[in-house]
Formats: structure tokens, sequence, C-alpha cells
């Protein structure tokens, strides 16, 4: 019940993330532990560590006081979906840390796009033979006449 109460105050003072960035930074800071203990089985340490990380580059960005007022909203909608009470899925992490790292300036770890049309197609075509080889003959590889 206290985490869901800290992550309220959280979303709450966002409103005021321009005017009070360290305000901001301090609730970053104690909301995270909060978070973490609600954390499911299913997320790696490793996960956690981002997620704490995360959580502390977003509050170095408050403290800046250089906040992108896009980026903290979709922070704002994350910390919403984390709201409401029970254990935090391994996908929700995901999402809560790309928001946080997002509004800190960082390029998240996992950015993986999907090939463009000219990479599969040179990809899917061999390419010409190398030079020092000759090509295939049309000819089968056995004699039919014996």
């Amino acid at each position: 019940m206290a985490g869901a109460v800290a992550i309220l105050l959280l979303v709450a003072l966002v409103v005021f993330a321009f005017k009070a960035g360290s305000l901001l930074a301090l609730t970053f800071r104690s909301v995270a532990p909060a978070v973490i203990e609600r954390l499911a089985d299913e997320v790696s340490e490793g996960e956690r560590a981002r997620l704490v990380e995360a959580f502390e580059a977003a509050a170095q960005q408050a403290e800046s006081g250089d906040l992108n007022p896009e980026k903290l909203a979709l922070v704002q909608r994350q910390f919403g979906a984390v709201a409401s009470g029970g254990e935090i899925s391994g996908e929700q992490v995901a999402a809560l840390c790309s928001a946080l790292e997002a509004l800190a300036g960082i390029e998240s770890p996992v950015s993986v796009e999907p090939p463009t049309e000219t990479q599969e197609l040179e990809e899917a075509s061999p390419g010409p033979p190398p030079a020092n080889e000759e090509p295939p003959s049309s000819a089968p590889p056995f004699d039919a006449a014996a």
C-alpha cells in the first residue's frame, strides 16, 4: 500500500517538474525502492539493476531542470500503469525503464530496428561469385552415358 501511495505522489509531483526539479529528483529516488520491492519474481537481477540506474538517471536529469514534457508525460503514463498495485511484470519494467531512460536522454540498450527492404534484399541475394572462382557449369556432375 505504501508503494502505491508513493507512486501516486510521484504522478502528482510530475505536474510541478519544471518548477521543482530537485523535488522531482527526490521523488524518483524515494519511489524507486517501493517499485523494486513490487517486482515479480520473473524480473532478472539485470533488469532490476537497469531499473535502479534508470531511476537515478532520471533523477539527475530532473535536477538539471532540462526535461522534455513529452518524455515526462510518457513516464507519468508508465507510473499510472504500475500504480494499481500488485506485482510489476517484466514487460512493465521494460516499459518503465525505457520511459525513464528516454527522459534522461539515455539510448535504450535494447534498440533493435527491423531491417529495411534494401537490407533484406542484400541478405537474400548471394551476389556475384568471387573473381578467382569459375562459374558453375550447367552440365550434370556425372556422365549420363555410363
